[in-house]
């Protein structure tokens, strides 16, 4: 596994949806952690399945920041970077197979 580094394509487990993004920004907090920005790809889409489910669901994830909307940061660990090419290539074979 590679160290994240910005302008990495990286995705998020802590969904239930496939959320994809750059990363942006990198440090290391006080604690020692490195924490990252990362811009969301299409993040309308996340956001209203979010909504979506908070409107039948109001408790839905009101105390964990982890899944917190409007999160800043992410540490390594939260986030995990896509191989691009790999993607790619498992798109294409995708095509071909439905096609």
């Amino acid at each position: 596994m590679s160290a994240i580094k910005v302008g990495d394509l990286v995705w998020s487990p802590q969904t239930s949806w496939l959320r994809l993004g750059i990363v942006k920004s990198a440090r290391i907090d006080d604690k020692g952690w490195a924490q990252y920005s990362v811009d969301w790809q299409q993040e309308e889409i996340y956001t209203e399945r979010e909504e979506a489910y908070r409107a039948i669901n109001p408790n839905y994830r009101t105390n964990n920041t982890n899944h917190a909307p409007d999160r800043a940061e992410f540490r390594a660990g939260q986030i995990y970077v896509v191989d691009p090419e790999r993607l790619t290539k498992i798109m294409e074979l995708y095509r071909k197979d439905i096609a």
